[in-house]
């Protein structure tokens, strides 16, 4: 009779085990995981079961969230490298999400396990080296800034609008200039809509078209200085400075070309 219960017990852990789909597509939701500690239990050397908690924030329709979490699983989990992110789906929302992890040491091997959670009002993320919070709408906004969203495939954030400004900016600054770089720096800022402000999209239809009217294209600058002053919330000296390159050729900004006679 006992050999029979037992047996029960194992092919209902079976069912519960074969149930959950390994097929990431199957898991919708994107887990970042920050930090976990726990305890590992052995039977005869071999990891039996791993209990513990840990911090992470939760990526669902593209919305962060932090969360904490507790866990018991058949194996140990491991926090994100880097922008690395878990498939992951609720099971019981808010309280139970089921991750999909991969298996050390076997490719496209993965196993699943149920995290007890805790949702926060507030997301997480790291700063030299320190976990610390914020809103999730200024975390939303980072995101944004540097074309980041795990749930649909950008895993890594790339250099937001304002830094591309910045490159650009200085590959135009001074004698030797590397406008064909600048270009293709500038055109991201432009072709990736609503991720900068108004005033760096103003700047980078500016650059272009001071880099059209020194190549002496003109047609092509003035159509990059209307798209310039079209732009809704930039301030009036970059709207000023676009206004003027409809007027004549704009070959000459100061802060670029200060050394040199206009």
């Amino acid at each position: 009779m006992r050999s029979k219960v037992w047996l029960l017990v194992a092919l209902c852990v079976a069912t519960t085990a074969v149930g959950d789909s390994k097929n990431p597509a199957d898991y919708p939701l994107r887990l970042h995981i920050y930090s976990v500690s726990g305890v590992t239990f052995f039977h005869n050397r071999v990891t039996e079961e791993v209990k513990g908690d840990g911090r992470a924030s939760l990526f669902e329709n593209s919305e962060p969230r932090g969360m904490e979490f507790s866990f018991d699983c058949a194996q140990k989990i491991k926090t994100s490298f880097e922008f690395e992110t878990y498939p992951a789906k609720w099971k019981k929302k808010p309280t139970e999400l089921l991750v999909l992890f991969p298996v050390t040491g076997k490719a496209n091997a993965h196993f699943t396990c149920a995290l007890k959670t805790d949702l926060k009002a507030y997301a997480y993320f790291v700063r030299n080296g320190r976990l610390e919070s914020e809103s999730p709408a200024q975390f939303k906004s980072w995101m944004v800034s540097h074309a980041y969203d795990p749930e649909h495939g950008k895993n890594t954030p790339t250099a937001g609008a304002a830094t591309r400004l910045d490159e650009a900016r200085s590959l135009l600054t001074g004698s030797h200039k590397d406008p064909e770089q600048a270009s293709k720096l500038l055109r991201t800022i432009i072709e990736a809509k609503g991720e900068g402000s108004p005033e760096e999209l103003v700047w980078a239809y500016i650059y272009l078209g001071y880099i059209e009217d020194r190549a002496k294209n003109r047609q092509t600058a003035v159509s990059l200085y209307e798209k310039a002053v079209a732009v809704d919330g930039a301030s009036s000296g970059s709207l000023n400075l676009a206004k003027f390159g409809l007027k004549q050729p704009l070959t000459w900004i100061r802060h670029l070309d200060a050394g040199e006679r206009p």
